[in-house]
């Protein structure tokens, strides 16, 4: 049963919260969040897997919920889908604010330093949900994907959810020799243009044409737009594509921001 109430943690931490498991899913210190509210958090400790899905250092799984000032410490290892540090995977309308990722995720698919794959369900147009939002996390370990979404904060995103003021000063680790790998320092994949004031230190390594400092590949709905505005990396030896310098109208801070190739969805 999903909890569906509000937990706030008053900055205490959890330790120890260490699972092993072949075949199952739904791993965090919450299985499953439905309209939840948790806050004020720290969980520390390890989860390996060799098989199921959907393991967080906070929530497996996320529907319409709210995390603040989440901290993980756990790590997380997998050879499935969707591992974040905080959550594995949501849909609805979540939040993400101030949460901090601090121990190393290794997934096979979509693998994210926050969450690892946001998916459509409900949708408004053009699959936005205007009231949520990934805002001031921080990811500072390394994430690793040996398939494809891949990103420093999140792995894919099917909805345009707005990222923003968030930093990755992890190192970013997909595959090199896969055309579908999308691998980003901020997300692997999302909309451009919902991404703003982010900040990548961390190195990136993925294939090249779908690796991107900020972002490894856009989903487009129509007309192209520009990557989002005041994005920033100071990452060195990253791989990939990626242009120099500024777009005539982007923020005037942008100091390198990814290219990626198309995807139209």
């Amino acid at each position: 049963m999903a909890f569906n109430s509000n937990f706030d943690g008053g900055g205490n931490t959890i330790y120890g919260m260490n699972i092993t498991n072949s075949d199952q899913g739904h791993y965090g210190l919450f299985a499953d969040a439905d309209t939840a509210t948790i806050s004020n958090i720290t969980v520390k400790g390890t989860v390996n897997m060799t098989g199921g899905t959907y393991v967080g250092g906070i929530a497996g799984t996320a529907t319409s919920s709210t995390f603040t000032n989440c901290n993980s410490y756990v790590q997380i290892s997998s050879t499935s889908s969707y591992s974040g540090g905080i959550v594995g995977i949501g849909w609805g309308n979540l939040v993400f604010e101030n949460c901090t990722n601090n121990a190393n995720v290794t997934e096979s698919l979509y693998v994210g330093g926050i969450i690892g794959g946001y998916m459509a369900s409900n949708p408004g147009p053009l699959n936005e949900i205007p009231t949520a939002k990934i805002y001031k996390c921080t990811n500072n370990s390394t994430i690793t994907g040996t398939q494809e979404g891949v990103g420093g904060i999140v792995g894919t995103s099917q909805l345009q959810v707005p990222i923003g003021e968030c930093v990755n000063n992890g190192a970013v680790v997909g595959p090199t020799d896969k055309s579908n790998a999308y691998v980003g320092g901020i997300a692997g994949n999302t909309w451009p243009d919902k991404i703003y004031d982010c900040t990548n230190n961390g190195d990136i390594t993925g294939t090249a044409g779908v690796t991107g400092y900020i972002l490894g590949i856009r989903y487009i709905n129509g007309n192209d737009t520009i990557l989002g505005l005041g994005n920033k990396n100071t990452g060195a030896n990253n791989t990939g594509d990626y242009w120099l310098g500024t777009d005539s109208i982007a923020a005037p801070n942008i100091s390198t921001v990814a290219t990626s190739r198309y995807m139209h969805h």
